[in-house]
């Protein structure tokens, strides 16, 4: 599928984003297909995905994001309740497969203003409707901290407290 290019700017202002130490994410994958996030991938260099769910629709892509270890930020009751591409019950939400596939998949509650959820409430729905364990539940929450932009001591702290967390 064919988009708009992106303004020829657009690109470089990432680049000068990253080379000023600035860390790149972007919104894709949640209206648009799963072209849309190599796109933005390939023109903008996006070190993280928010959203990304449709990846799903093509091996290719959520093979790329597993080889380059790329995040997707992902709010699942949010994708339900706006009606994202095939989601129309929570048992339909691609994350299973992305997670299954390797995907570094983090859970996020998007807009709790305007969704009404909380984080927990994520959290919920995928161990009720997806089948997701305790353990698998940990890995995400970890992946969170394992991308968080916070100094190693602090995700090393935060790792642990999940980990005792678990293991009670």
């Amino acid at each position: 599928q064919e988009y708009l290019p992106l303004e020829p700017w657009t690109a470089d202002v990432w680049q000068r984003a990253r080379a000023a130490g600035k860390f790149t994410k972007a919104h894709a994958g949640e209206f648009m297909p799963a072209s849309f996030v190599d796109k933005v991938l390939d023109e903008i260099g996006a070190e993280r995905i928010q959203h990304g769910v449709r990846s799903v629709e093509d091996p290719s892509t959520v093979q790329r994001l597993v080889d380059d270890q790329i995040a997707l930020d992902v709010c699942p009751i949010s994708n339900l309740k706006l009606a994202v591409q095939g989601v129309t019950t929570m048992a339909d939400h691609p994350i299973r497969q992305l997670f299954d596939a390797g995907v570094k998949v983090t859970i996020n509650s998007d807009d709790p203003f305007f969704f009404g959820n909380r984080l927990s409430e994520e959290y919920y729905a995928l161990n009720q409707d997806l089948g997701f364990s305790k353990e698998e539940l940990t890995q995400i929450a970890g992946n969170g901290f394992d991308i968080a932009l916070v100094d190693e001591s602090i995700r090393q702290r935060l790792k642990d407290e999940l980990a005792d967390y678990c293991a009670g």
